[in-house]
């Protein structure tokens, strides 16, 4: 896969983001990298990668101690939790896309 192909939307507090960025680098992939805590994501931007991903949004949010301290904790029908996030943001659970879809470390 082409490097241009590939954009990794990363958390540098992260060590799951991090080593996802280290996993790449070492199989010679170079990505674009979104600081999304620096570059928050727009809502296109957002909107496209719940399209590729095939869990419900609600599975994708992380539910910690900071979304129920913003009134966000509203039971809802979870889908299988498939990858660990590191933030509240909605696209913390996102870590790499390619142009065939999304991939989590």
């Amino acid at each position: 896969m082409a490097s241009d192909d590939v954009v990794i939307y990363h958390n540098p507090s992260c060590s799951k983001s991090r080593s996802a960025l280290e996993i790449l680098q070492e199989r010679g992939v170079e990505p674009t990298v979104v600081n999304y805590k620096a570059e928050p994501l727009d809502r296109a931007t957002i909107e496209r990668i719940v399209e590729l991903v095939p869990d419900e949004p609600s599975a994708l949010v992380r539910r910690d101690q900071n979304f129920k301290e913003l009134g966000l904790d509203i039971p809802t029908t979870r889908a299988p939790r498939r990858w660990s996030t590191c933030s509240t943001s909605t696209a913390s659970s996102w870590n790499v896309r390619s142009s065939s879809g999304v991939t989590a470390p």
